[in-house]
């Protein structure tokens, strides 16, 4: 009977315990590129959230996930005449099988970037027709809890490695969800 009684008390206790005490596996976001815009009848806007999985049976599994919407104007031709097309892809890499999404992560980290430029050099406003990329992650040696830095641009070094990186990362998507512990991992991303 007091066996009965402990089992019932410990059966509660996993009931009602805080989210941090919880086991379930969850991502937690390190990092996240987005590409948006365009121009010429031709846009994109792209999401990537690099996670690391938290509560996972291995001691470190990195995944990305992305949600990816393309707009062409004129995606096809009817009787000769431009349709628009919308094509939407939401996929996933897991870093286990696919190594090159740390490489490609800890590439980041060497860019050569120079700090911020006075006004009188800030340049001048460009207009242009290629998609905006930033990338926002957490700064190397740099104080404060939840500090995040961002990098942008048209054109550049971070362009650069995000061109490198999607062609190299290319074979790893699957739009099979993942999982861990034997249960789907929630997606970050939500579809529209």
């Amino acid at each position: 009977m007091c066996f009965g009684r402990a089992a019932l008390f410990v059966a509660s206790l996993s009931i009602t315990l805080p989210a941090w005490a919880q086991t379930t596996p969850y991502p937690l976001e390190r990092y996240r590129v987005t590409l948006m815009g365009g121009g010429l009848g031709i846009d994109v806007d792209e999401t990537v959230i690099v996670s690391i999985v938290i509560n996972d049976d291995s001691p470190e599994r990195w995944i990305a996930e992305r949600l990816r919407r393309d707009h062409n104007w004129c995606g096809k031709q009817i009787d000769g005449k431009c349709s628009a097309t919308d094509t939407t892809v939401h996929d996933w890499i897991d870093g286990h099988v696919c190594p090159a999404l740390m490489t490609a992560f800890a590439d980041l980290a060497h860019l050569k970037l120079a700090g911020f430029a006075p006004p009188a050099r800030s340049g001048a406003l460009m207009v242009s027709d290629t998609p905006l990329l930033t990338v926002t992650g957490t700064p190397d040696r740099m104080a404060g809890y939840g500090a995040r830095l961002s990098l942008a641009g048209l054109t550049g070094p971070v362009v650069d490695w995000w061109s490198r990186s999607s062609r190299i990362l290319g074979q790893c998507w699957t739009t099979t969800s993942l999982t861990s512990k034997g249960m789907r991992l929630e997606a970050q991303l939500p579809r529209k």
